[in-house]
């Protein structure tokens, strides 16, 4: 069909249609680019769920329900209850979280045999992992990541990880308490950053990782005392529900019976969008 404006078709040819081409292109590749990270978090988190030694993992996508439901095999029995916290944005756009008012908020998640995989009830693996991604709002006073429901010290639980109030630090308790593992990082904590942070246990080492990264560990001793299980919930966010409350976010939480490698923690401090 031949136009009626002189012309036309060769413009439209040398000059609109390169303009029109590199624009497509540029919306296409952006577009790609969201969906291919976005995706590749979801391929890792597929690939996290086939673990069978992941007892509890919460991806933090169900706001604004109350509960955070456990996707990992083990099923809704580890639910977990949000209590006087609110949902606010996550690592990205799009993504949610949990906020920690540093008053009173915390996650709870029921007492469960599959939460005490490091001493030697029956069904024990001997090993444990913790992961989350959370970020610190302020840093002012100490505050509990994760709590075997204690009352801040290790004669009352078997494993806990804080802030003190602006380093990393965690334990594995026993009995007499000075038989204790204490691993800790060296480095300040950041606040206002997303950050991954892990803690494993295996035969031989109790450590802590901070974005993939190993930053203390401690050998675990021949004469530590019994580590038992207090038969208490898990609580996120707190030591108890009157202490050691968490100010900032958090956004993923993964329980396994098994310690993970180096290799594993990186790839999982690593996967995904990148954290704002």
């Amino acid at each position: 069909m031949k136009s009626y404006i002189p012309g036309i078709n060769r413009i439209f040819r040398q000059e609109w249609l390169p303009a029109v081409g590199i624009l497509l292109f540029l919306i296409l590749a952006n577009h790609g680019f969201s969906q291919t990270t976005y995706e590749k978090w979801k391929a890792g988190q597929k690939t996290l769920l086939e673990d069978k030694g992941l007892v509890v993992y919460y991806d933090f996508e169900q706001a604004p329900d109350t509960i955070l439901k456990n996707k990992s095999k083990a099923g809704k029995v580890l639910d977990a209850d949000i209590m006087n916290a609110e949902w606010e944005q996550g690592r990205w756009p799009g993504k949610k979280a949990v906020r920690f008012d540093g008053k009173s908020s915390l996650v709870e998640i029921p007492a469960h045999e599959k939460l005490f995989s490091v001493g030697k009830p029956r069904g024990s693996t001997g090993e444990m992992t913790i992961e989350a991604w959370i970020k610190a709002a302020a840093l002012s006073h100490t505050c509990a990541i994760w709590d075997k429901s204690s009352k801040g010290d290790s004669t009352s639980a078997p494993y806990m990880l804080w802030l003190s109030p602006d380093h990393l630090a965690a334990y594995l308790g026993g009995r007499p308490a000075d038989k204790v593992n204490m691993a800790g990082d060296s480095s300040p904590f950041e606040a206002g950053k997303w950050l991954h942070v892990a803690v494993t246990v295996d035969e031989q080492h109790f450590s802590i990782y901070r974005d993939g990264k190993k930053v203390g560990s401690d050998l675990r001793k021949p004469e530590q005392g019994e580590i038992s299980d207090n038969g208490e919930p898990l609580l996120i966010g707190a030591a108890s529900h009157q202490s050691l409350f968490f100010d900032g976010w958090m956004d993923e939480f993964s329980f396994y019976n098994r310690a993970l490698d180096e290799t594993e923690i990186l790839q999982h401090a690593t996967q995904g969008p990148k954290a704002d």
